[in-house]
């Protein structure tokens, strides 16, 4: 999620350095998105949802405790990535794998996007 200077945030996806492959919206006025958090024990999650046509698209953010051992450290893990699910329930999990990939921006979510009550799922 990206803030451009004519007072709207956007969506963009794509390889580091090249023109993005996605890009939405792609004017203030083509549709709004949706973002939503939760706090987890060790750990917490933000999302930013929008339907692009018939997909859907959920990007997500999120640290999960992986050791629930007393004393020791929680161990996080550290995932980003966009759940897609088309109009015919096909569903992918594109993670991230590079070490510059920028998580859901909480702070433009709360200025841009509309809060949703509870984090997005994917239908099955």
């Amino acid at each position: 999620m990206t803030e451009g200077d004519s007072g709207f945030a956007q969506y963009r996806f794509g390889s580091d350095g090249a023109a993005p492959e996605l890009a939405w919206p792609a004017t203030p006025d083509a549709g709004k998105l949706a973002w939503a958090s939760v706090a987890y024990s060790g750990g917490g999650e933000a999302q930013i949802s929008f339907a692009r046509g018939n997909t859907r698209y959920i990007i997500y953010s999120r640290i999960i405790r992986t050791n629930f051992a007393a004393g020791e450290p929680n161990n996080p893990a550290i995932e980003d990535g966009v759940l897609v699910q088309a109009a015919d329930g096909q569903m992918s999990d594109l993670r991230c794998d590079v070490a510059n990939v920028a998580p859901v921006n909480v702070e433009l979510a709360e200025k841009y996007a509309v809060k949703a009550d509870d984090l997005f799922t994917i239908s099955e």
